[in-house]
């Protein structure tokens, strides 16, 4: 039976679920970053476009209004030759709706005023000239796509076999060493932990509906199945090793960067040996 509008109760005891973001408060917030992102950017362009347009009409530079028009008409993907085929055939706008079928769910004027303060949001970044600001604004996509996909996902629990899979991620309940919980309305997020050494392969975090959080957690065992308790001596020499390379050249970056004019593009440098050190030290505990 269904225990509610996407997650069914099977009568072998396993439970499956479909993934919806929208029936989630977090997951809605997501969706409307995105549109207040993706949307802010078109209307900052549209309205550059139109006082473009609107000074070269003043001034007499025809020429600009010229290009204007033709990158209007063909210039990229919110051009007329791109929207106009969307808006226009109906084939076109199925295929649409069934691609991005969670923003369907969403208030359009809800969904207007995202765009609108996404705009105001992304000038006044770019007035006030902070990059830490602009960098935030940028992330805004990437997080709320993970988060939104978490949310998103489908999944299937058998607790009788300790068997949890979430987007094709399997989960051994019989090796998790301990559940943490945090409730998102209506949705759980799990922190599983593992005996032994850390190891990229074994889910850490993950969404599940409540109800089957509920199920999953019980599904742990008191006493989960051993594991070494660490790594060999000697990978774990060169996986320490390994990160000490990378988190150094990180640091030098960063102590070159600062207080130069450079400073911002040199800490965005830095931050990939470093995110790369750090996991590889993650492993190596």
């Amino acid at each position: 039976m269904s225990g509610d509008a996407n997650t069914t109760w099977n009568g072998d005891g396993s439970t499956t679920w479909q993934g919806d973001a929208t029936v989630s408060t977090v997951g809605r917030l997501c969706l409307y970053l995105q549109v207040a992102f993706f949307g802010g950017l078109v209307v900052v362009l549209a309205a550059l476009v139109a006082l473009l347009a609107v000074r070269s009409i003043r001034t007499g530079e025809f020429g600009v209004l010229a290009l204007v028009t033709l990158l209007a008409l063909v210039g990229g993907p919110f051009s007329l030759l791109y929207l106009l085929p969307v808006v226009s055939d109906r084939d076109a706008r199925r295929s649409l709706s069934a691609d991005l079928p969670q923003y369907g769910d969403l208030n359009r004027a809800a969904m207007m005023l995202a765009a609108v303060l996404g705009s105001v949001g992304i000038l006044s970044a770019v007035y006030a000239g902070s990059w830490a600001l602009l960098l935030a604004i940028m992330l805004v996509p990437a997080v709320t796509s993970s988060v939104a996909g978490m949310i998103d996902a489908d999944g299937t629990l058998d607790a009788t076999a300790g068997r949890l899979v979430v987007q094709d991620r399997e989960v051994d309940l019989d090796a998790v060493a301990d559940v943490r919980r945090i409730d998102l309305h209506g949705y759980a997020a799990l922190w599983l932990s593992y005996p032994g050494p850390n190891d990229l392969d074994q889910p850490r975090l993950i969404a599940v509906p409540s109800a089957v959080a509920d199920a999953a957690v019980a599904a742990v065992p008191d006493e989960p199945v051993e594991a070494e308790d660490r790594r060999p001596p000697v990978e774990r020499i060169a996986l320490v090793g390994t990160a000490a390379i990378f988190l150094g050249l990180a640091a030098v970056l960063a102590v070159v960067g600062h207080g130069t004019e450079n400073a911002v593009a040199l800490y965005a440098l830095a931050s990939m040996p470093g995110l790369f050190g750090v996991l590889v030290l993650y492993l190596a505990v």
